[in-house]
């Protein structure tokens, strides 16, 4: 079964090689190795664990919480990145960004590291327990309790950014789920949107867990989008079994 804070059942074997997958040139040129830093195996002070809930501790130790990609659903920090990356590759160094689902708030360290230079970032998510970790993991970053249907309507950031956001299903009909998560996203943006979505379940996967998971036709859903917000990429060239979708203003 999906852990607590689960976004996607591990699909490590249908992640593409680094010489497979071709975010762009400009982060061909400066991604760094992906594999986990050495800081993910020091020994971590209980007292970080004050803040967060006694069943979360109980749970998972801090360490795993922090830095296991497992946690989140992903298979590997290598799929968690290339995520990432396809995010951006029309993201410009310094520009804001409102990261929609959060988490860890992983992705407001990926765009540091690759980018080195500062930026905007605000991470939501409507899991209170998976931010406390994210102030453990990256103290005094900016994140918050809220639900996206929740924004007001106000462009606030250049970018709104939404990776596994909509791989379980946890709403009743979650296409009308996505796609007025998505109207809020757009509100919220000053240059554009972009989202990840899952097209094919992972193998080896229970009937159980199957029936956890959303599958997506990213064709149906590109000529949707494209009707209803004109400027839509989709890419499917990064990694088996998942889509990316950029809405640009």
């Amino acid at each position: 079964m999906f852990n607590l804070f689960s976004k996607k059942k591990d699909s490590k074997e249908k992640v593409m090689t680094e010489k497979e997958w071709h975010p762009t040139d400009e982060l061909v040129d400066t991604i760094v190795d992906t594999q986990e830093s050495d800081s993910a195996t020091e020994t971590l002070n209980n007292q970080d664990l004050d803040s967060l809930p006694e069943s979360v501790v109980n749970d998972y130790p801090l360490e795993s919480l922090m830095y296991d990609p497992a946690v989140l659903g992903w298979g590997s920090v290598d799929e968690q990145e290339a995520l990432f990356a396809a995010l951006l590759i029309y993201y410009q160094p310094g520009q804001s960004v409102l990261d929609v689902g959060a988490g860890r708030a992983d992705l407001y360290e990926f765009i540091s590291r690759i980018y080195q230079t500062e930026f905007k970032y605000k991470g939501i998510d409507y899991n209170p327990n998976i931010l406390e970790v994210a102030k453990q993991k990256y103290p005094g970053v900016d994140v918050d309790a809220i639900d996206a249907l929740s924004l007001d309507t106000n462009p606030e950031y250049d970018w709104v950014l939404g990776s596994g956001l909509f791989n379980l299903a946890d709403h009743e009909d979650m296409r009308e789920y996505l796609v007025s998560v998505v109207d809020s996203m757009y509100n919220k943006a000053k240059v554009g949107v972009a989202f990840n979505l899952m097209t094919m379940a992972p193998d080896g996967v229970t009937p159980e867990e199957l029936a956890q998971l959303v599958e997506y036709n990213p064709g149906d859903l590109f000529n949707f989008f494209v009707e209803r917000y004109n400027k839509v990429l989709c890419r499917t060239d990064y990694m088996l079994g998942d889509a990316t979708f950029l809405i640009i203003k």
